[in-house]
Order: structure tokens, then C-alpha cells, then sequence
């Protein structure tokens, strides 16, 4: 019967029996002549438990338990070199026993022979789906090579497998997650910047207004120098802000002054007959029937303050 060396793939790593080499990855790992013995008999025999006499006996050769005590020493060093590449924990202590290899490895007769069934090699155009390989679960997360992508390994040449058939509706269906995830994510973004952007408009809003309030005339109080007598010439005396002495007039709507076409004193007459300032008109003139009068100051047709009220008394026999 001949022997047909193998290669173990486990891991992140790969055991070529013909050169007996391991490597991870394609960078060589050393090992000892008991340390690749061990590790060769775990991937013969994974996923069983091993007695520290029957590892003694098979692996070194020898035979009696004198030197069992050997046996952790070697996987002790054995499991720091495969640690340096690997988290995963391949060699588990049995208590009172000895070990047990936790990962069953993909054989292979001949790297050069990784056929599909079709008779394709794996590197061809077509994908296939990787079978039989055990330790490999559905949902590991697969290399371009097939392996679970914490597994991807190399021999100097990349080692020929099949690739995993795509799943085109699991494809889909998380593209479609994706979408509305990132487009529910903007919704959300753009609502957050409106809700912050609102504030600031309204204390814009506020703060525009303050200012047109601050400008804008404003008719603070209006008295009679001289007792009123209706129908002969009056002075009044007003007090306010923000008048504008180039352009103030005076507005009046009462008896014989109709509300859409209101009375005037222009500015010129305000200015004739005394002072004019930005906060009072000392002689404005006005000519009133008896009745109650509004009155308000204009410095432009946009530039209107408030109303104030007077009263003529009926003139006296």
C-alpha cells in the first residue's frame, strides 16, 4: 500500500505532510520533531480524546509512562507558536486525562488535484459551493478562497478550493436594509439641522424686528400749549422718538378730516412755526371743528407711529 502525503487545512494554517511544513498564511512556523508529530496526530485524529500515554506511545514512539510528563511541555510550546497566529483554541485540556484537538481540518491527497465534481478546477470562471468541510459553519464570513475569512492560509502557491455560490437574495436583502438605513439616517440628519436652524432663524426673525422697533417713530404724548378753541389756529406740543426733522408731518382724521384722506401738517409748516428734533415738535399748527381727533406722526409713507387722541371743546357763548 503506498502513502499518499496530505494536506491539513485548519484554521489559519496548513500542514503540508510531503515537506512537512505549517505555515499561516504563507509565512512558516517552526516547529520541533515532537511538536509537528503532535500536531500531525491531532489533525489524523481530531475532535477525540487523546490519554497522555496513548500520545506518549503513539507520537514519540516509545513505549511505558516514565516520561508522560513530557507530553505538556511539547503541547505547551506547540500551543504558543500556534497562538502567535490564532485565538482560537485548538488544543483542549481534559482533566485527568490529557487533550483533545477541538478543529477538524479539510484533507486534501494533492493540492494540484482540487477538482469540483463537473470536472472545473476551482481557479475556473464558475463558482462552487465548498462541501464536506467540516468546522466551517454557513455563516462564517468566506475569503475569495472559499475559507472562512479568519482562515485564509497559503503554501508558497494559493491553495486551489471552491468558491462559495453567491446567495443573491441574502444579497439583496441587505442592500435593501442598507438603503433604508442610510436614507432614514438622512431624514433624520436633515430634521435635526431644521430643528436647530428654526432658533436661530426666529432670533434672527426677533432680533430684525428689535432693530426695525428701535428705528421706527414712535409718538409719546401731545398737549395744547394754549387752552383749545375750536376753529382758530392751535399749537401743540409733541414728545417722541425717532422723529426725522427733514421729513416728519402730522396726520389728523376727525370731524371735517375724513379717514381715508386725512388732514396734514407738512413738514414745512412744523419747521415754520418752531423747533423740530428727533425726540419732540415744539409749535406744530392745527385748525380744528370741535370733536375727537386721532393724530400720528409720519417720517415716510413705511414709517408710521402710533395714535394719540385729542379732544376741541365746543366753543363757549
Amino acid at each position: 500500500m503506498s502513502f499518499t502525503p496530505k494536506i491539513y487545512v485548519f484554521d489559519k494554517f496548513v500542514l503540508n505532510e510531503n515537506t512537512h511544513e505549517l505555515s499561516s498564511n504563507g509565512l512558516p512556523i517552526e516547529l520541533t520533531t515532537a511538536e509537528y508529530d503532535l500536531l500531525l496526530y491531532f489533525l489524523k485524529y481530531p475532535q477525540v480524546p487523546h490519554r497522555y500515554g496513548d500520545l506518549y506511545e503513539n507520537v514519540l514512539g516509545l513505549t511505558g509512562r516514565a516520561n508522560e510528563n513530557s507530553i505538556p511541555t511539547h503541547v505547551s510550546n506547540l500551543r504558543k507558536k500556534l497562538r502567535k497566529f490564532s485565538n482560537r483554541k485548538l488544543i483542549k485540556n481534559i482533566p485527568r486525562l490529557g487533550y483533545k484537538f477541538t478543529e477538524k481540518p479539510v484533507i486534501e491527497n494533492n493540492v494540484e488535484d482540487l477538482h469540483d465534481p463537473t470536472g472545473n478546477t476551482a481557479g475556473g470562471e464558475d463558482n462552487y459551493q465548498l462541501r464536506d468541510s467540516p468546522g466551517i459553519a454557513e455563516s462564517d464570513p468566506l475569503t475569495e478562497h472559499g475559507l472562512p475569512k479568519d482562515r485564509e492560509h497559503s503554501v508558497g502557491e494559493p491553495v486551489k478550493v471552491f468558491y462559495l455560490e453567491k446567495n443573491s437574495k441574502q444579497f439583496l436583502l441587505i442592500a435593501g436594509f442598507l438603503v433604508l438605513s442610510l436614507t432614514g439616517l438622512y431624514l433624520l440628519r436633515n430634521s435635526f439641522q431644521n430643528e436647530l436652524m428654526q432658533p436661530a432663524e426666529r432670533s434672527a426673525d426677533e432680533g430684525d424686528k428689535k432693530k426695525q422697533d428701535d428705528t421706527r417713530i414712535l409718538f409719546e404724548k401731545v398737549e395744547f400749549i394754549s387752552p383749545p378753541v375750536a376753529n382758530k389756529e392751535l399749537f401743540l406740543y409733541i414728545t417722541g422718538e425717532n422723529i426725522d426733522p427733514e421729513t416728519v408731518s402730522l396726520k389728523v382724521v376727525g370731524p371735517g378730516c375724513g379717514g381715508n384722506h386725512p388732514c396734514e401738517v407738512p413738514n414745512g409748516a412744523l419747521r415754520l412755526h418752531g423747533s423740530v428734533n428727533r425726540q419732540f415738535i415744539e409749535k406744530a399748527p392745527v385748525t380744528l371743528a370741535p370733536g375727537d381727533y386721532d393724530i400720528w406722526l409720519e417720517n415716510s409713507p413705511g414709517d408710521v407711529s402710533n395714535k394719540l387722541t385729542i379732544s376741541v371743546p365746543q366753543a363757549t357763548p
